[in-house]
């Protein structure tokens, strides 16, 4: 086992992949994801049930194209290349994947990084001790211990803030305080526009970190289906 950067590490696929799970498969040069769950794996093949129409199974691809795989968990992602060697005939749907020699473990759960447009407000405090009235804006990030979101002006490091997302998957609202972390410049024309990202970890309750999990891990699943970009 390697660790590159903090956030990445390989495992042998015997010690990463979980029999029952679905995998994502995305061909090289290829626009369609394909599902499946693993079955068996075996010294040199993966054994996979596919989940698609006959008609679909029926057009395969070719012996040796060239995928791209990742099965995704509550805690991570595991990602990994592989062959596609045969496949079973109808009734069953049935592909037979070359076994990787070793998959990488993306992120840790807190720290998966999940792009979600979604509105939400933000209030700060006011010179007086109170609190300004709450501004619309946009998300636009979200992991397990933060987010960021589009400003028009710098927030200075290290204030608290209080951030409101009405309609999250798995969470509903979420409500909480939260910390500037850092302020990014992405001004385009004349329109100053910045991108604030702030941590909240510390202030969520143990039921508040588990949906923001699930909700995280359901996003990403979402965009697992369209391709394999997260």
């Amino acid at each position: 086992m390697t660790t590159e950067n903090g956030t990445a590490e390989r495992f042998a696929p015997e010690e990463a992949l979980v029999l029952e799970e679905k995998i994502y498969f995305l061909q090289e040069n290829g626009k369609k994801t394909r599902v499946g769950r693993l079955k068996e794996m075996s010294v040199d093949r993966l054994v996979v049930e596919m989940q698609m129409t006959d008609a679909e199974y029926a057009h395969g691809p070719e012996t040796n194209a060239h995928f791209r795989c990742a099965m995704p968990s509550e805690k991570c992602t595991y990602r990994f290349e592989s062959a596609f060697c045969a496949s079973s005939p109808l009734p069953d749907r049935i592909w037979y994947m070359e076994l990787p020699a070793e998959v990488e473990r993306q992120q840790k759960r807190d720290f998966v990084r999940v792009p979600a447009p979604f509105p939400m407000q933000v209030t700060l405090s006011n010179l007086y001790g109170g609190k300004n009235k709450p501004k619309e804006t946009t998300l636009v990030d979200l992991s397990g211990n933060g987010v960021s979101f589009v400003w028009k002006e710098p927030l200075e490091d290290g204030m608290e803030i209080e951030i409101s997302i009405p309609d999250l998957p798995a969470v509903g609202e979420l409500h909480t305080t939260a910390v500037v972390m850092r302020s990014i410049d992405r001004t385009a024309l004349a329109t100053p526009v910045y991108h604030i990202g702030a941590h909240f970890a510390k202030y969520l309750d143990k039921r508040q970190q588990n949906q923001l999990v699930r909700c995280i891990f359901l996003l990403q699943r979402k965009y697992l289906e369209r391709g394999l970009g997260i």
